[in-house]
């Protein structure tokens, strides 16, 4: 197994941010050859998601290949229209439908753990955005629009049921507040197995 020390951080913004120190710190400084002298200096460029979204993306494309010195590929660039991520958002969505997804508590949450001087020297990130959109949700000029916010005793129960789930008191991933659709899925389950076994014991006997 892996026995070199592992990246850790107190949560997700943390862990991306030190990753992104590490490769910027590695890249930026040059490596000795295994068999000459010589020192290798690494060429690379940031290329931010949010670059390229249409159009923006042709300038950045362009840019990156100019900087980078390869002309044969630059008449042969093609815009993307559509989608460029499998995630909630496209090349086409603004940022503040996407701010909007998550609760104000949430924003700062990611505000507080961002090395907000890191990030816009060595990223190109500025997040005075997210503040104004924070200023406009707590003002009432816009809200949240993000998936139902689950309150009181149901709020208890998932967070129980996730917890147990992670110490592996639950079978499966079955983390459901609803006992109804708890025993069904046991039934699907069983109904599932009975079947598996039922195919493998018919295999057996050809």
């Amino acid at each position: 197994g892996c026995t070199y020390p592992f990246e850790t951080a107190d949560n997700l913004i943390q862990l991306r941010m030190n990753k992104y120190r590490n490769w910027i710190d590695f890249l930026s400084n040059p490596t000795k050859s295994n068999s000459t002298e010589s020192r290798h200096i690494h060429r690379w460029s940031i290329v931010k998601q949010e670059d390229l979204a249409y159009p923006e993306q042709e300038q950045t494309i362009l840019s990156f290949f100019k900087q980078h010195c390869i002309s044969t590929l630059m008449p042969k660039f093609k815009p993307v229209h559509k989608i460029v991520t499998n995630s909630m958002q496209s090349n086409h969505a603004k940022k503040e439908e996407i701010l909007r997804k998550f609760t104000v508590e949430e924003l700062h949450f990611v505000l507080d753990n961002l090395d907000r001087d890191f990030e816009s020297r060595a990223l190109g990130y500025n997040y005075r955005y997210v503040e104004e959109h924070i200023e406009k949700r707590s003002n009432g000029q816009l809200e949240y629009s993000g998936p139902p916010l689950l309150k009181g005793e149901v709020l208890e129960k998932r967070l129980k049921l996730i917890e147990d789930n992670l110490k592996g008191e639950l079978p499966g991933r079955d983390i459901s507040y609803d006992e109804a659709k708890k025993k069904s899925y046991e039934e699907k389950q069983k109904k599932a197995i009975s079947l598996h076994l039922l195919k493998k014991g018919k295999g057996k006997n050809k």
